[in-house]
């Protein structure tokens, strides 16, 4: 196979459309950065796996979702892969604005949102208004 400039461009847009679009692989990834970032307040890990986790967290999900997307792709007709792409795109937006959504939800729940203003009020007037 010959390596031409349309097929380095496309093979860049595509990454660029790839770290664009939301997929559920960055819906495990907020997941498992939640998980992790829990588990590490609560000290139930170190620092060290703290970081080893939000790596793979980081990296493995979406690597295996575009695994997934890409054996599917070859593996349907010319008409299902346009459709294809466009269905695993909405649903992996949706995916996304869900999950975080959630988490925001659960956030303000226990309360975190106010006590992050507080902390703010606190530091505002320990530096004399400025902040």
């Amino acid at each position: 196979m010959k390596i031409t400039t349309p097929l380095i461009a496309g093979g860049i847009a595509g990454a660029i459309l790839g770290d664009i679009i939301p997929t559920p692989g960055d819906a495990v990834s907020f997941h498992l950065f939640k998980k992790n970032r829990d588990a590490w307040a609560k000290g139930e890990i170190t620092a060290k796996q703290y970081w080893l986790r939000e790596n793979l967290a980081y990296y493995l999900p979406n690597a295996i979702w575009w695994a997934l997307v890409g054996v599917i792709v070859f593996n349907t007709g010319k008409d299902t892969e346009s459709k294809l792409k466009i269905l695993l795109g909405l649903v992996g937006g949706f995916a996304v604005v869900s999950l975080v959504m959630k988490h925001v939800y659960d956030d303000e729940r226990l309360g975190l949102a106010e006590l992050n203003a507080k902390a703010h009020e606190l530091l505002k007037k320990e530096q004399g208004g400025k902040l």
